[in-house]
């Protein structure tokens, strides 16, 4: 009986401990973890294009670091509070177009077409 009294103490304090530390906003075990998904991501991410796109591992990576320099730049103009809504729109615009283009350099039209859908070809 004192056992399980002792544990549900202790399950107790370890509960109450670990809803603090979760409500302790960013913490450096979360955005450690963050950097860890995202190194991951970047080494998982040309191998799907490898398979989806049928793609050797050259042109895979080349699709990936396109993909990564697309999003980190889309995050620059979604942060960008200086933007109008109107210049935002444009700048995402531009870069979906450079993106598109640096895709049609490395993809034939078959794999453009799963990668890229219906979009303009600008």
């Amino acid at each position: 009986m004192k056992t399980i009294i002792r544990l549900s103490i202790v399950s107790i304090f370890l509960l109450l401990s670990g809803v603090s530390f979760a409500q302790s906003g960013t913490d450096s075990l979360a955005l450690k973890g963050q950097q860890i998904q995202q190194d991951s991501l970047r080494k998982i991410r040309p191998e799907f294009y490898r398979k989806t796109l049928s793609l050797d591992s050259g042109k895979a990576a080349q699709v990936a670091e396109i993909q990564d320099a697309y999003k980190a730049a889309m995050q620059v103009i979604l942060q960008d509070t200086s933007l109008s809504q109107q210049g935002r729109r444009a700048q995402m615009g531009a870069l979906v177009n450079e993106r598109n283009r640096k895709l049609r350099g490395v993809l034939n039209p078959a794999q453009q077409q799963k990668m890229m859908g219906n979009q303009p070809t600008n």
